[in-house]
């Protein structure tokens, strides 16, 4: 797990898996929840409105966001509850829908990217 800063505050939460945890139902969970886990306890140290994060697994990407703005700010994508008595896939393999070899992942992740160096720009100009 790594953590992008501007100053002493994060911007970036990055989560690192192998390939192969992308097949594993609770390879998905663990890592969904570590992702949540970290963005709820970053959320008051983040200088911009929106703290993100990405949990790669290979060379596919889930893409998180948290508004740190509003104390009721959901995490998207929005979690799926664990069922008390079925089996159910709580981080579904279709979140890790990007894949940086693509053009359209690359188009993906420098989006995140940029919004990041934009909202950290307009910090520094505030």
């Amino acid at each position: 797990l790594f953590e992008i800063v501007l100053g002493e505050g994060p911007v970036l939460i990055l989560e690192l898996k192998r390939p192969s945890a992308l097949m594993n139902v609770s390879s998905r969970q663990a890592a969904d929840q570590q992702i949540r886990e970290r963005l709820l306890d970053l959320a008051n140290s983040c200088p911009i409105r929106t703290l993100r994060a990405i949990s790669a697994m290979g060379t596919r990407l889930s893409f998180y966001h948290l508004g740190t703005i509003n104390a009721q700010a959901e995490i998207e994508p929005l979690a799926i509850p664990r069922h008390p008595t079925i089996v159910n896939d709580t981080a579904p393999e279709a979140w890790w829908d990007c894949d940086v070899l693509d053009a359209n992942g690359e188009v993906r992740l420098r989006a995140v990217v940029d919004a990041i160096k934009e909202a950290c720009q307009n910090n520094a100009n505030a």
